[in-house]
């Protein structure tokens, strides 16, 4: 579960409490917002959730089956991980899919239905899904070392010109 910079507790709580009482979820991982320096005490009460001390992004995703993020571009990261990502509304202090995830169909809304219902998560992601994603991350079509030549390409242009 990925945090915002300034995230709702109440909101958190609660789901985390959804969570940790549904029988498929054995553990609960925060990755805070590299930002936040919020007391998470009240989001780790039960003994499912914890904080660990992952180095950097993929090392935590590597470690997650799904990912539940708020509104944050780390959504887009995690897919490129190859990691489920579904959104979590109200989790933080900016209107909802602000960043327009889920309204584009890249990522769906949380709903702790979806735990039990892997039919769904292949259908969401399925063939057709990949274009929707590339809207936001051409790297999906594009292989990353042909992006990244054309980003230097475009870059000496403009300097020499």
């Amino acid at each position: 579960l990925c945090l915002s910079y300034l995230f709702a507790a109440e909101n958190l709580t609660s789901l985390i409490g959804e969570l940790v009482d549904h029988p498929a979820v054995a553990s609960v991982h925060l990755r805070r917002h590299p930002r936040c320096k919020a007391d998470l005490s009240q989001l780790m009460r039960h003994d499912k959730v914890s904080e660990p001390a992952w180095g950097n992004l993929s090392g935590f995703a590597e470690t997650c089956d799904i990912m539940l993020v708020p509104n944050s571009g780390v959504a887009i990261e995690l897919l490129h991980l190859g990691k489920p990502v579904f959104y979590t509304p109200d989790m933080d202090y900016i209107g909802s899919d602000y960043y327009g995830f889920v309204g584009a169909g890249v990522i769906p809304l949380f709903d702790p239905e979806w735990l039990d219902s892997p039919d769904r998560i292949d259908a969401f992601f399925g063939p057709e899904w990949r274009g929707r994603y590339a809207v936001f991350d051409e790297t999906i079509v594009t292989p990353l070392p042909v992006s990244q030549a054309l980003a230097g390409d475009a870059f000496r242009s403009l300097v020499e010109a």
